[in-house]
């Protein structure tokens, strides 16, 4: 079988039907820089025309392939059921947490005004103890 690969093409993928035995005409080891149109040309000539034939939208592909995509599919599934259930103990309600979130600010800053009064009693002791 004849190939004719561009230049854009890796080397590497280009030498792969070589490998198994194919022609393999390289346009970046001949004609680098060469247009479009002309890879084209040079194409159209050096190469068989294929003979053109309607593909079918409907593609059966062999279970094997069905099966793949199924299990992907099927494990993305899965971890998208167990975040489904963490979520499902969120509460939805706003209202309820604005009162909530009223609470919690109350106490924290009744903790603050606590902790103030500690911090001044502490700077007391250590004046004191600075002063013996």
């Amino acid at each position: 079988m004849n190939f004719l690969a561009d230049e854009n093409i890796d080397r590497q993928i280009a030498d792969c039907p070589r490998l198994m035995g194919h022609n393999v005409e390289y346009v970046a080891e001949k004609d680098a820089g060469i247009s479009d149109d002309e890879v084209l040309e040079m194409a159209n000539e050096k190469t068989a025309l294929l003979e053109k034939k309607e593909i079918h939208d409907e593609l059966y592909l062999p279970p094997v392939f069905s099966r793949v995509a199924t299990d992907d599919y099927y494990e993305f599934n899965k971890k998208f059921d167990i975040g489904l259930d963490y979520l499902e103990g969120i509460k939805t309600d706003t209202g309820d947490m604005k009162d909530t979130l009223a609470n919690i600010n109350t106490t924290l800053e009744a903790f603050v005004i606590r902790q103030d009064g500690h911090n001044q009693r502490l700077e007391k002791i250590l004046e004191k103890l600075a002063e013996r």
